[in-house]
C-alpha cells in the first residue's frame, strides 16, 4: 500500500511505503494490515494507484503528482513524453544492425567470406600478369560482375538505412530485413 502524507506546514510527501511510514512516525503503533489505512490527524492518506499507461516505442509515461478525492488520493499520469534521444538512438542504431545483416547474409549466401578473399587474391595476382589469356580476362570479368553485386547490395542497404527513417522506428522495427528486396 502506498500513501501520500500530508505534513502540518503543507507540504506532501509520496510515495510512501510502511516502512517509510514508520521512519516518518516513528512512535506510532500502525496496524498490521495497512489496506485502506487513514489517519487525518497524523495527515496519512491511502494513494489509490491506476495502471500505467503503455509506453511506446517513441514515448514513456511519466507518474503525476496524485490528486486527492475525498478520504483519498488518486494516482495520475502525465502526457506521454518522447524518451531521451540516446535511447532513440539506440533503437536506430539496432535497427541499422539489423539491416546490416541481413546485407551480410544475401551477400556470403552467394560469396562466403573465403570466397571473397579467393577473388580478391585472384584479382592481385592476375594484375601482376601482363599480357593476360583470354581466359584470364573472362575470369577477371566474372570477377568484377561478383563484385558489382556486391556493391549493389550494399548500396541497397544503405539506401534501406536511409528509407526506413522516413517510416519511422515503430515501422522499421517490424520491417522484414531478410526477406526484403535485395538485388538479384
Amino acid at each position: 500500500m502506498i500513501f501520500v502524507v500530508e505534513h502540518s506546514d503543507g507540504s506532501k510527501e509520496y510515495p510512501v511505503n510502511r516502512k517509510h511510514l514508520r521512519d516518518i512516525f516513528p512512535h506510532v503503533s500502525f496496524p498490521i494490515n495497512l489496506s485502506g489505512y487513514i489517519n487525518k490527524e497524523l495527515g496519512i492518506y491511502p494513494v489509490q494507484q491506476t495502471d500505467r499507461p503503455a509506453d511506446t516505442i517513441q514515448f514513456i509515461n511519466t507518474e503525476g503528482d496524485p490528486v486527492k478525492q475525498g478520504d483519498q488520493y488518486v494516482q495520475t499520469w502525465l502526457a506521454p513524453v518522447e524518451k531521451p534521444q540516446d535511447q532513440l538512438d539506440f533503437l536506430w542504431y539496432n535497427i541499422e544492425k539489423k539491416i546490416k545483416k541481413a546485407a551480410m547474409l544475401v551477400i556470403e549466401e552467394r560469396y562466403p567470406d573465403w570466397k571473397q578473399r579467393n577473388m580478391l587474391m585472384r584479382v592481385a595476382t592476375l594484375q601482376s600478369r601482363s599480357p593476360l589469356t583470354e581466359d584470364e580476362q573472362a575470369e577477371l570479368v566474372g570477377i568484377s560482375a561478383a563484385w558489382d553485386w556486391i556493391d549493389a547490395v550494399r548500396a541497397e542497404s544503405d539506401a534501406l538505412e536511409q528509407y526506413v527513417r522516413t517510416i519511422g522506428l515503430s515501422a522499421a522495427r517490424r520491417y522484414d530485413y531478410k526477406n526484403h528486396a535485395w538485388p538479384a
